[in-house]
């Protein structure tokens, strides 16, 4: 090989091995692709041009000499495109900059629009490489697909943007500065190292939740997704808002559960707008510490982990849960619910303990309280409803009243609806968990009216239909719940058409419930470790039977259920006498049973159980022989499973009958 060979091969291998060289790519000849490269010149309004499309390497810049008439239109039309700087700063004439529905912009520094620019991003944008201090001025651009920031590199707001599709901060940091970041979905899904500088700025997010299944399910989608492994959130003055009315926060250390921490994530002000549906922090295994500045909610929230929290602001007539044994330091709270709207403010789970520590003095009013222990400070409550398990509260209880409907048909949350006795006056106030209601014969005087439950949460101490006249209705959607700490007499001269849960939350023994006939529609929870619940006659529920704790009895009575559930290990004892468990598939998913015998005393000899439809799920556990009576099964499969442990923990029947398979 001779020796110019020799020199041209090395050259040759060079060109593969040493990064090209940056260049300053400049626009010129109007409207084209961006992929034509007769448009690229290496000067402002140069005739000579590059000879690839740019690269991340290249700063782009469309300036006076770029365009030669209103209106002109540069489009990216491939899949991707590139440069460092994306620069329009000296662009006259109004052009268009426009990216195809399928295109992703790749890039790798500052991005600098201008008033006059028309800006129609269809596709998505990356920002990616290592490059520090970059700014971003979209001038409040609209980008229809999603956002990502995956770069090393530090990028800074300097306008607002707004992202139809998902923003994702998987690498890298960024800087509110004191502009809005709007976005349908919040994401960072990486557990590489991510920084949020949240300044003065503010993040807007619109979108709902899809949950489809379990905390788990990988096809569910929160409102805002974070993995808290290397993230690390910079307090400032922001802001962080959340429009929709089932708007959720998913907190997890990284993809698979760890056995270390997953460290801090730090909020500055979270505001929840909407005045309607379920908003909740849901921070997976308890791994994360959270903090949040000013947390304002407007309807119903489940606050489900740990936090030190400034100043939380609850709104009236709603229904909030704390997790249940775990520890919230705030500094003052902020509930002031009325008589006609109070506030429910309790533990996740009735009769968990829910710890509070308060830097001042708190003092609220018309707030219905059950499990929450004052550790702390000092909480003080006017005109509040005891739920029971409350402690370090000086309650100034509300007079426990006996409410009677009247007025004919109304709505829940009505004070004129309600008298403090039959056909009475008005009353000015409706029923809290330690008031009785009834409804008697002048509560309707019209056949076939109904009170509808329109509050996320109505509450009694004991509901009697008995006396009631004119076959009136209960009704609410699937969104309502009644918790009722007393009794239950429905009666055959109503119906109850009422969708939402019912929850027996009551803490004293010799508690009854009676059907008449009716049907429960939804889930019915009995939930107290105190409560002793007697099913006076035969029972239906439509859906799921869920015994969480307490005490219940079906005495000789026909259980009619889609599902009995009491697989938890709380303390819980479940007594039938001579009674039968029919467990029926009403729809397209599995009936079923779980029984779970650790910490539940089980009294089922005399227990038949019958299933039917198309397919019915049996299955008990624990490390405790359990007997019942018989087993019969008339549905297409039953399958019928225990998992019972230890020597002479086994399942035994009198009898076991299967029609079909099993």
């Amino acid at each position: 090989m001779s020796v110019f060979q020799k020199i041209l091969v090395f050259v040759l291998l060079l060109s593969f091995v040493l990064p090209l060289s940056s260049a300053d790519y400049y626009w010129i000849g109007g409207s084209g692709n961006w992929s034509d490269l007769s448009h690229w010149a290496t000067s402002s309004g140069g005739n000579v041009t590059h000879q690839q499309i740019p690269t991340s390497e290249d700063d782009v810049f469309f300036d006076a000499n770029s365009f030669t008439a209103d209106g002109q239109v540069v489009e990216i039309n491939g899949n991707l495109a590139f440069c460092r700087k994306l620069d329009f700063s000296g662009t006259t004439n109004n052009p268009v900059f426009r990216t195809a529905g399928n295109n992703t912009l790749n890039i790798f520094g500052s991005v600098l629009m201008i008033p006059n620019l028309v800006v129609e991003i269809n596709g998505s944008i990356q920002l990616s490489g290592d490059l520090m201090d970059n700014t971003l001025d979209f001038q409040k651009a609209a980008v229809a697909g999603n956002f990502f920031v995956e770069g090393d590199g530090s990028w800074t707001l300097t306008n607002d943007v707004s992202i139809q599709g998902k923003f994702f901060l998987n690498r890298g940091s960024l800087h509110l500065d004191n502009f809005t970041l709007t976005t349908g979905l919040f994401h960072s899904h990486s557990t590489a190292p991510r920084e949020l500088y949240w300044e003065q700025g503010t993040i807007i997010v619109e979108r709902g939740s899809d949950i489809v299944g379990d905390i788990n399910n990988p096809s569910n989608e929160y409102s805002i997704e974070l993995y808290s492994e290397n993230w690390n959130s910079i307090s400032g003055n922001g802001t962080l808002i959340l429009n929709h009315p089932e708007s959720k926060i998913l907190i997890q250390s990284k993809e698979i559960r760890p056995s270390d921490p997953g460290g801090t994530v730090i909020f500055d002000d979270i505001n929840v707008t909407s005045d309607i549906g379920l908003f909740e922090i849901i921070n997976w295994f308890d791994q994360t510490e959270v903090e949040i500045r000013d947390l304002r909610l407007n309807h119903n929230s489940y606050i489900l982990t740990e936090a030190k929290i400034r100043d939380v602001y609850l709104s009236p007539g709603y229904r909030y849960l704390l997790h249940e044994d775990s520890d919230f330091e705030i500094n003052n709270l902020f509930a002031n619910g009325r008589c006609e709207t109070p506030i429910t403010l309790k533990s996740a789970s009735v009769g968990q303990t829910t710890r509070v520590s308060f830097q001042e003095e708190v003092n609220i009013k018309y707030v219905e309280l059950g499990d929450i222990h004052v550790v702390s400070g000092v909480g003080n409550v006017l005109n509040g409803t005891d739920r029971g398990n409350n402690v370090g509260w000086n309650i100034m209880e509300r007079e426990t009243s006996d409410y009677y409907w009247i007025g004919n048909e109304g709505v829940w949350s009505n004070p004129l609806n309600w008298s403090l006795s039959s056909g009475g006056p008005p009353a000015g106030c409706i029923p809290t968990s330690s008031d009785n209601v009834f409804f008697d014969e002048n509560s309707f005087s019209l056949e076939n009216q109904s009170i509808t439950i329109n509050i996320p949460d109505a509450a009694c101490r004991s509901m009697d239909w008995s006396d009631v006249t004119n076959n009136p209705s209960l009704e609410g959607d699937g969104t309502r719940n009644l918790s009722i700490s007393g009794s239950l007499y429905f009666s055959s001269n109503m119906s109850n058409k009422f969708e939402g849960r019912v929850s027996f939350v009551g803490g004293e023994q010799a508690l009854e419930v009676f059907s008449d006939g009716n049907s429960f529609n939804s889930d019915v929870f009995f939930e107290n470790p105190n409560g002793q619940w007697t099913i006076l006659d035969d029972i239906e529920v439509t859906a799921a039977l869920r015994m969480v704790n307490g005490h219940l009895i079906f005495d000789n009575v026909k259980i009619d259920v889609y599902e009995f559930d009491s697989n938890v290990v709380t303390e819980r004892i479940i007594e039938f006498k001579s009674s039968v468990l029919n467990i029926t598939q009403f729809g397209s998913t599995v009936a079923r049973a779980r029984v779970q015998m650790e910490n539940l005393t089980l009294m089922s000899d005399d227990l038949i159980i019958n299933t039917f439809g198309v397919f019915c799920d049996f299955k008990i556990y624990g490390e405790k022989p359990v007997r019942m009576k018989e087993f019969n099964s008339y549905s297409n499969t039953s399958n019928l499973e225990t998992y019972l442990f230890g020597d002479g923990n086994i399942l035994t029947f009198d009898n076991v009958f299967f029609e079909r398979s099993g």
